[in-house]
């Protein structure tokens, strides 16, 4: 099934993989649309018969290099963008988990990414992030810490892609 103009929602994954310290958070640039050029998380679709946190896994050592080990759903997202036409173009339906990576070995950029970096928390508001990120990382972080968080788990976007 294509991406664009699918006949359902598609269902994805994303990886927010923060280092040990919890003081950075791996993210890449989107090589291609939606949101092309964007910072975001690893991610990407389930393959048919895959599991979600098998697929979380496999979208990061795919994206980035790294073999990670993943803890809880953080954030759900739906995703729906339209075209100029009002069509809908794109919609998604998207399990964020958190985990921690290694940061002894470099992510390296690939597949769908064009950049991937360790980014200090307090950049990710300077960044052009995808839309609801930085909630996400947030969301992710709060449970990291054991903390209560204080933002929905499932979040909606309608709208332009990003």
């Amino acid at each position: 099934m294509s991406r664009r103009y699918p006949d359902r929602p598609l269902i994805g994954v994303g990886a927010i993989l923060f280092a040990v310290e919890l003081d950075r958070v791996l993210l890449i640039r989107r090589a291609a649309p939606p949101a092309q050029g964007l910072w975001s998380i690893p991610g990407g679709l389930v393959e048919l018969g895959e599991g979600l946190e098998r697929a979380c896994r496999r979208e990061a050592q795919e994206e980035v290099g790294l073999q990670v080990e993943l803890q809880q759903v953080a954030k759900l997202v739906e995703r729906i963008i339209p075209d100029a036409a009002g069509e809908v173009e794109y919609h998604y339906l998207i399990a964020d988990f958190w985990g921690i990576a290694p940061t002894d070995v470099e992510p390296i950029a690939s597949s769908d990414a064009s950049a991937a970096r360790w980014v200090p928390l307090a950049e990710i508001p300077e960044l052009p992030t995808t839309r609801g990120l930085p909630r996400a990382i947030e969301r992710a972080l709060c449970l990291a810490r054991g903390e209560q968080p204080d933002s929905p788990l499932l979040e909606c976007f309608v709208g332009v892609s990003g």
